[in-house]
């Protein structure tokens, strides 16, 4: 509609955003810039201030990606030790069911 075709001018509405402090606004502004050529980098929107988490948090965000990719490995890896283990399993069943139709004892 007509909000968005003023988005597309540059145009941002500010009464419904100023709550976001000047520092995203000002971002925001440029990056709804009437001429692409004038709009930030995707790099530059996620090193901007307010977009970026303070290097603490950053450092702790980091720490728990690292927690979460070594439990995702863990469970990778015993998942591929259950379908070993299923595997033997269902050989074992095959083999079994195998004797009991062709009338062979178990050995």
């Amino acid at each position: 509609g007509d909000e968005w075709h003023r988005l597309r001018d540059g145009v941002l509405d500010i009464a419904r955003v100023r709550a976001l402090g000047q520092p995203l606004l000002d971002l925001l502004l440029r990056m709804v810039h009437a001429k692409p050529a004038q709009r930030p980098a995707a790099a530059a929107i996620l090193g901007h201030a307010s977009v970026a988490p303070p290097q603490d948090q950053q450092a702790e965000r980091d720490r728990l990606l690292a927690e979460e990719a070594e439990k995702y490995r863990q469970l990778a890896q015993e998942a591929e030790r259950n379908r070993r283990l299923a595997d033997a399993y269902w050989q074992e069943l095959v083999q079994f069911k195998r004797q009991e139709l062709l009338g062979r004892p178990n050995a």
